[in-house]
């Protein structure tokens, strides 16, 4: 993948002014080889906008990692694959956090895994073999993360089930004290394979609605709208992270 294009991939210096000495300035470039070396390379990148061009080359950064071989090794799911995701900034509000994503193939969608444990790469004391056991902690989530994926295909909800898992979905992206979104529109699927009403195509079309937008926002006494896709990085992260949260506990309702 090429990457010259990024400047926050490119960046070799901390942000001078929301930065002090006393911060560490550890480069994306240089982990991102020391994933390399392990076998994790990237397949997407995504950069925070910034509205000040002082802050360019500085802002949140996402970048997916994907590893064929691990990937056939360990995983061995066809239509599906686990990636590594980091997220970082170079204004001194982020370390490396790194978090289990998973690609489904016939959309593209990006799915944060939600787990409890919290894998992070520090700039202070940084060193090149942190980048390995941190690889190992999220790699260690993938098995449980497909299982999941595996029983959610198998579970086929009902109507009002679905509705009630877009009803708790709303509430992650859009504000009801403002506007009014109708759950039937978040769970309009994409593509002919969404089609089946299991719990993974189901919680796959709200987390495609809701990210990449177009959802019909209804304010009072105002023409509706619809909603725009989400850009901020941290806000990515948590709807995903909570999508995922909010999809388990309601397979645990159901059995």
């Amino acid at each position: 993948m090429e990457l010259d294009r990024y400047a926050t991939i490119q960046q070799t210096t901390r942000h001078p002014e929301k930065t002090t000495e006393v911060y560490r300035f550890i480069s994306t470039k240089e982990v991102l080889g020391a994933f390399a070396d392990l076998g994790w390379f990237p397949t997407r990148v995504r950069e925070a906008g910034v509205r000040k061009p002082e802050n360019r080359g500085y802002q949140g950064h996402m970048v997916w990692l994907d590893n064929p071989t691990f990937h056939a090794r360990e995983v061995g799911v066809g239509d599906a694959t686990g990636q590594i995701v980091l997220k970082t900034a170079h204004n001194g509000q982020s370390s490396f956090h790194l978090h289990a994503g998973l690609l489904e193939k016939v959309c593209s969608n990006g799915l944060v895994v939600h787990r409890d444990e919290r894998v992070s790469i520090p700039h202070l004391g940084y060193a090149p073999w942190m980048v390995e056991v941190a690889s190992r902690e999220v790699c260690r989530l993938f098995r449980g993360a497909f299982e999941e994926r595996e029983r959610w295909q198998r579970i086929h909800l009902e109507r009002d089930a679905q509705l009630a898992f877009a009803d708790v979905a709303i509430g992650l992206r859009f504000d009801r004290a403002a506007v009014e979104v109708d759950p039937r529109d978040l769970l309009t699927p994409r593509r002919w394979q969404q089609a089946e009403p299991t719990l993974w195509n189901v919680f796959n079309t709200v987390q495609e609605n809701i990210i990449r937008g177009g959802v019909r926002q209804r304010p009072p006494h105002r023409k509706s709208f619809r909603s725009r896709a989400v850009r901020d990085i941290d806000e990515d992260v948590r709807i995903n992270r909570e999508l995922w949260r909010i999809a388990g506990e309601l397979e645990r309702a159901l059995n």
